[in-house]
């Protein structure tokens, strides 16, 4: 059959009504790096022109254990499904979908996760609030993305980034209730 489509949510729909594989059970590698959803196919040098010529071009598909792809599908949907997923809260992939759900969800993830840089922003990114839950506290790059979300969280931030000025600002600029949790001898600064 004819495969034309260039997003990888299009090759696993196709997979799905080929095989009968649930889109949530499949993952596909490029020499041997998984595919995200947002990955141009064309613009990795994917090809398709018949089904038969798939072979060689780098590909495979993963079949995800079910029950673990309904859990990945669950905190999809919903992040704070994660809190009942005891055996699942140190599984990055599953705490990373949870937290892009909800933000929040991180409070539920096991110790260690709550430590990796790229969960916490994407935590804080989705829910700034988030920031409560990291212990990534001190980390600039992630409290001003929890700050350009929700202005309010600075006060999660560890002390001395109070006192950074471009987090004051954006704190401000997101939310002027922020002012609360900035040095006084700040507030002139923050408002240039």
């Amino acid at each position: 059959g004819q495969y034309d489509a260039d997003t990888l949510p299009e090759l696993k729909a196709w997979i799905f009504a080929c095989l009968k594989i649930p889109v949530w059970e499949q993952r596909i590698l490029f020499d041997g790096k998984t595919l995200s959803d947002s990955d141009c196919l064309t613009a990795l040098g994917i090809q398709f022109q018949e089904v038969h010529e798939v072979e060689g071009l780098g590909l495979q598909l993963l079949r995800l254990d079910s029950s673990w792809a309904s859990a990945l599908e669950a905190v999809h949907n919903d992040g704070n499904d994660l809190e009942q997923l005891e055996h699942l809260q140190g599984d990055r992939d599953i705490v990373m979908a949870a937290v892009k759900s909800r933000g929040a969800a991180l409070r539920f993830a096991a110790e260690s996760l709550r430590r990796d840089p790229q969960i916490a922003l994407a935590a804080v990114s989705q829910d700034g609030n988030a920031l409560r839950y990291t212990h990534l506290k001190a980390d600039r790059q992630v409290v001003l993305a929890a700050v350009s979300n929700c202005g309010l969280s600075i006060q999660y931030a560890a002390p001395h980034l109070h006192r950074d000025i471009e987090v004051g600002a954006t704190a401000m600029m997101e939310d002027q209730r922020a002012l609360e949790f900035i040095p006084q001898e700040l507030w002139i600064d923050c408002f240039e």
